[in-house]
C-alpha cells in the first residue's frame, strides 16, 4: 500500500532524512518511534505529500506521489485522515463544523447526511452532545478525539497519527491509545503512527521501525523491538543514557 524508497530531506544544513526505506502494508498498523527531532514527522508529511523529499519516492499503491501534479495529489489526499500533534481544530469553528469541514467542501452530500454522519463520528470517539461548543470550551482529551472523528469522517482507507497522546495525562493517554487500536480494528485501515511512546506502540502496532541519524536503525515486531540487543535501540527502549553494553552510544 505505502513504500518508501530512498527519502532525503535536509533544511539548510541540517540532515535529516539520509536514506529511509520502509513498506506499510494494506490494513498494517505501523508505528514509527525515534528520539525528538529525528524526522518522525517530516516521514509522515511527506507520506500525505504536505513535505516533498529531496530525493527518493513516495508510492501508494505502486504511484510514486512525488512524481504526481498537484491536483491529483489533493485528490489522493482525499484518502487519508490525519491526526496532527496539537489536535489542529480551528479554534473560530464549532465541534460540529470542524468534524464536518472535509465533508461539506469534497462531497456533495446533503446536509441531513452531512450531520448523520459526523454524528456517527462523534459516536465512535465517545463523544456526544459537544457538536455546538468550541475547542478552546473542551479539556485536551476531548480536543484530540475531536480531531480522531474528523480523521475519519471521509472514510479514510490511511490514518496517519503524529505524537496522538503528547501533552495528555497518562489516564486520558491511556485512552486515547485504545481509541487508535478501536478505530484501526473497526474501520480496517492502514495506519502510520509516529510516537516516542514505546508502551503505546507495543500494543497498537503490527510492526514497529525506529528511525535514528536519517535511517531506519531498527524494523519489527514489538517482541522483537522488547528484546533487541542493538544497544541504540535498547538505550531508546529503556528511556537511558546508556546503552545494555554500559556505554554510551548516542
Amino acid at each position: 500500500m505505502i513504500e518508501l524508497k530512498g527519502l532525503t530531506k535536509s533544511f539548510g544544513d541540517l540532515k535529516v532524512l539520509r536514506g529511509v526505506d520502509l513498506k506499510i502494508g494494506r490494513g498494517e498498523t505501523v508505528g514509527i518511534i525515534g528520539e525528538s527531532g529525528c524526522g518522525k514527522s517530516v516521514l509522515l508529511k511527506m507520506i500525505i505529500g504536505l513535505l516533498k523529499p529531496d530525493s527518493g519516492s513516495v508510492f501508494l499503491d505502486g504511484q510514486d506521489l512525488t512524481k504526481i501534479k498537484y491536483k491529483e495529489l489533493v485528490e489522493i489526499r482525499k484518502r487519508f485522515g490525519m491526526v496532527f500533534q496539537g489536535s489542529a481544530l480551528f479554534d473560530s469553528l464549532t465541534v460540529e463544523e470542524n468534524v464536518g469541514l472535509g465533508l461539506r467542501r469534497h462531497t456533495k452530500l446533503s446536509e441531513g447526511e452531512i450531520r448523520k454522519k459526523i454524528k456517527w463520528c462523534l459516536d465512535h470517539v465517545g463523544l456526544e452532545g459537544v457538536e455546538d461548543k468550541f475547542p478552546a470550551q473542551l479539556s485536551g482529551g476531548m480536543k484530540k478525539r475531536v480531531a480522531f472523528a474528523r480523521a475519519i469522517a471521509m472514510d479514510p482507507q490511511y490514518l496517519l497519527y503524529d505524537e496522538p497522546t503528547t501533552g495528555l495525562d497518562p489516564v486520558t493517554a491511556r485512552k486515547i491509545n485504545q481509541l487508535m487500536g478501536y478505530l484501526n480494528r473497526k474501520l480496517s485501515v492502514t495506519s502510520v503512527i509516529v510516537t516516542h511512546n514505546i508502551i503505546a506502540v507495543s500494543r497498537i502496532a503490527d510492526r514497529v521501525a525506529m528511525l535514528h541519524r536519517g535511517v531506519i536503525r531498527f524494523e519489527g515486531s514489538s517482541e522483537e523491538l522488547i528484546g533487541t540487543e542493538d544497544p541504540v535501540v535498547r538505550q531508546f527502549v529503556d528511556s537511558s543514557k546508556y546503552g545494555r553494553e554500559g556505554y554510551e552510544t548516542v
